[in-house]
């Protein structure tokens, strides 16, 4: 989760902060402008999961992106490139990495 909040910190989210409420498998983030999630469950993220951050990041107009230990299901990941959501890749060392076309570009548009 750290990795992730200080990730969204150096490519333009410096305010973004641990949010109130706790999912079941991991935590959310929130800044102005960014809604992460930051799944931390050992199986890997759905469509579901996908399509509720997107929703969230939709009411607050803000940019959502997706932090997965396990990784997506291909369905996920078409979900999220349709609906233009950044999913990420936490490697073992915490590390995130873009896996998809939406996460690539907001890497590269806050660098």
């Amino acid at each position: 989760m750290n990795a992730a909040a200080l990730y969204l910190r150096e490519i333009g989210f410096p305010e973004v902060l641990r949010s109130g409420e706790r999912p079941e498998t991991g935590v959310d983030l929130r800044g102005p402008g960014i809604v992460a999630r930051v799944d931390l469950g050992a199986r890997p993220a759905d469509s579901r999961a996908v399509e509720c951050l997107w929703l969230n990041a939709l009411t607050e107009s803000a940019v959502s992106a997706y932090f997965s230990l396990a990784g997506y299901v291909d369905e996920a990941r078409e979900r999220a490139d349709t609906l233009g959501v950044p999913l990420f890749l936490l490697d073992p060392a915490g590390v995130p990495r873009p896996v998809n076309g939406p996460a690539a570009e907001l890497d590269r548009s806050h660098a």
